[in-house]
């Protein structure tokens, strides 16, 4: 997992990768949830995370954690990544972008 201090009250999810043959555990809940633990202790009170607008697993693997859309950064892969990028079997153009209130 990488982290990004956005400003003093926000941490950003910059990457989360489990191994595929450890998927579907929970792990990746397991590091939401510390990764919430840990951005509470330091001060934190929002987390964010971004993904491509196709990546329908990763958003609701988001909303199942607590995380709700807030927003969109219109074609954010069309504008920063020189070759089209599919998944799913399609282009990714936005970015979702997510937010937990670690106040709640």
């Amino acid at each position: 997992m990488a982290l990004y201090q956005n400003s003093s009250t926000e941490l950003e999810i910059k990457n989360m990768a489990v191994i595929g043959s450890y998927r579907s555990q929970g792990i990746g809940s397991v590091l939401i949830d510390k990764t919430k633990e840990i951005a509470k202790e330091n001060g934190y009170t929002i987390l964010t995370v971004g993904t491509s607008d196709t990546g329908f697993q990763q958003i609701k693997f988001y909303e199942k954690n607590g995380f709700l859309k807030k927003g969109v950064r219109k074609n954010f892969f069309i504008e920063n990544y020189t070759v089209p990028i599919y998944e799913n079997g399609l282009q990714m153009r936005d970015m979702v972008i997510l937010a937990h209130n670690l106040s709640e």
